[in-house]
């Protein structure tokens, strides 16, 4: 069903998703071996203006091993599947998306609640994305779109209720990718497949749809720290 949004990958190759992982798992050992890269990467509300690289460095770090196993495994069910039908570059843009949306509502959620002075690892935003996407792209009637329903409300409801979990990041990135995925199927839907130029103007789509995106997250991200 997700095919038509992209090429498969081909089975001899690493995808996106296993490199992902593979980074998340390199970074693990380095900064057990480095402790002081995770203060450096992480992501941290007062200095996200002035080191924005920290929106998207945060989401390859992780708090401990149980974390680190819970997001990888996760991320290799539900990345396989959204890689294969939207393509590997759709994948990745969807990936870092969510992760910075994420990290943008904790951003938001410290600037006016609180507390700001607090750090967060975890590629669990970048995840929820992923499941955001697949609510986008299954059908609502079919039992997978249920079926994802509920893992997402279960893991949003442990989120709040569990203290320590950065639910606000995983609100942040649910929203980006269900947005950002509905896009582009709403795009490969409207244009014809039988016109020669069809495969340009999805493209064209494709990237409008993330510069949307990652336009309004920018923009949010300059309204909590003008405030």
């Amino acid at each position: 069903m997700l095919r038509k949004f992209g090429r498969t990958t081909s089975s001899n190759q690493i995808g996106a998703t296993e490199a992902i992982i593979a980074i998340c798992v390199v970074m693990a050992v380095v900064t057990f071996v480095a402790p002081y890269l995770t203060s450096a990467l992480l992501f941290f509300p007062p200095l996200g203006f002035a080191q924005p690289y920290r929106f998207l460095t945060a989401a390859f770090l992780h708090s401990g091993l149980t974390h680190l196993l819970f997001n990888m495994l996760t991320l290799y069910f539900l990345g396989q599947q959204l890689e294969r039908g939207l393509g590997r570059w759709r994948f990745v843009a969807l990936y870092l998306a969510s992760a910075l949306a994420g990290n943008v509502a904790v951003a938001l959620w410290a600037a006016f609640v609180g507390p700001w002075n607090v750090g967060v690892v975890g590629a669990s935003g970048a995840v929820f994305g992923l499941f955001g996407a697949l609510l986008a792209l299954t059908g609502k009637q079919s039992a997978s779109h249920r079926s994802i329903l509920v893992l997402v409300l279960i893991n949003l409801v442990y989120g709040f209720l569990v203290p320590g979990v950065a639910w606000q990041a995983h609100v942040g990135g649910l929203v980006a990718g269900l947005v950002l995925a509905a896009m582009w199927k709403f795009a490969a839907t409207h244009t014809r497949p039988s016109t020669v130029r069809a495969p340009k103007k999805r493209a064209a789509a494709d990237i409008l749809s993330l510069i949307v995106v990652l336009a309004a997250l920018v923009g949010l991200a300059f309204v909590v720290y003008a405030i």
